[in-house]
């Protein structure tokens, strides 16, 4: 059930599914409730995303709370971690009442050694490649009425690799994918990314750059300084805010701008091409732009196709110049 929900059900209601993931792991590790985080180390926050086991009023409360990132990070000092998770026992650190959610109608009154108390707290990380911690899950109230041994925490942690590799097919996956991190992940995963962020903004724009003569200048000049313009597109875009941009090979380059209507779209590329004409006198690209309208329901793919065919029209023209969908 585990891998169906996590890489085969599909279902646009995001949020419903985390929460039955979220059910079926409290299931298999023994735990009554479940508290899914996503860091937005951007805004310096932290989300509250699902839940299992929780009253709706009670979740509702916690996604309001205003949670700083810095806040949290003291509950993943080292001394607490085991076997890559986070178990911190009751009365070990001074919590911030307004991040910590304590489930205070948790019976606890067990008589043998090792019971879980009120306040322990155990934590998942949600890492992602460059082990960096993108989230975590809070498990809490466990059936057994025990603190987790060295095998139950090896199971936990295996678990959460399953909601991460779910989180990045959301809409959630822009807080794991870092804008300087796009070109470290596989193709899907970048058009899953921009999929799931298209969806939350009322308009953009998507872009195919294609770099003129590719073949010839590595046949004149030599394939070191094809990839030497190759690369100057790459460190340009690479700080342009609200520029998501794909590498697919040394000549062909995508482009995802949220937020971005045709002129800005149009004022990015122009830009661009004044500083390449500055750096390489003779080098020229041709750019297919597709941009999506307020109230268009349009896909990554479709916007793409459309860039691709804008193209298609700025090559047939001669080359070296932009032209909008």
């Amino acid at each position: 059930m585990l891998l169906d929900l996590a890489f085969k059900e599909k279902s646009l209601n995001f949020d419903g599914q985390l929460n039955k993931i979220l059910e079926v792991i409290c299931e298999i590790s023994g735990f009554e409730t479940a508290l899914l985080s996503i860091m937005d180390y951007e805004k310096n926050r932290v989300i509250r995303v699902a839940s299992y086991g929780l009253e709706e009023e009670v979740f509702n409360n916690l996604k309001n709370q205003q949670v700083n990132i810095e806040n949290v990070l003291p509950l993943f000092s080292k001394r607490f971690e085991v076997e890559g998770v986070y178990f911190i026992p009751e009365g070990s650190i001074s919590l911030d009442e307004e991040g910590v959610y304590v489930f205070d109608d948790y019976y606890t009154d067990f008589n043998y050694e090792n019971s879980w108390n009120l306040k322990d707290l155990l934590l998942v990380p949600l890492i992602d490649e460059n082990s960096r911690i993108v989230g975590y899950i809070s498990f809490d109230k466990p059936i057994s009425g025990r603190r987790p041994v060295s095998n139950e925490l090896k199971l936990l942690k295996f678990l959460s690799w399953f909601v991460v590799q779910f989180l990045r097919k959301t809409p959630y996956a822009k807080y794991l994918i870092s804008k300087s991190e796009v070109n470290m992940t596989t193709y899907p995963e970048f058009v899953r990314l921009c999929d799931s962020i298209i969806n939350e903004n009322d308009e953009a724009s998507v872009a195919f750059l294609d770099i003129d003569d590719f073949d010839k200048i590595n046949i004149k000049k030599g394939p070191e300084f094809a990839e030497h313009v190759s690369n100057f597109i790459t460190e340009y875009f690479k700080d342009i805010k609200n520029v998501y941009f794909y590498k697919l090979n040394g000549e062909n380059f995508v482009f995802f701008m949220p937020n971005t209507n045709k002129l800005r779209a149009l004022t990015v590329f122009g830009k661009f091409e004044e500083s390449l004409k500055g750096k390489f006198e003779d080098i020229s690209t041709s750019i297919g732009v597709a941009y999506k309208e307020p109230g268009q329901n349009k896909s990554f793919f479709e916007l793409l196709r459309e860039a691709k065919e804008a193209l298609l029209v700025a090559k047939k023209s001669g080359g070296g110049r932009t032209m909008i969908k």
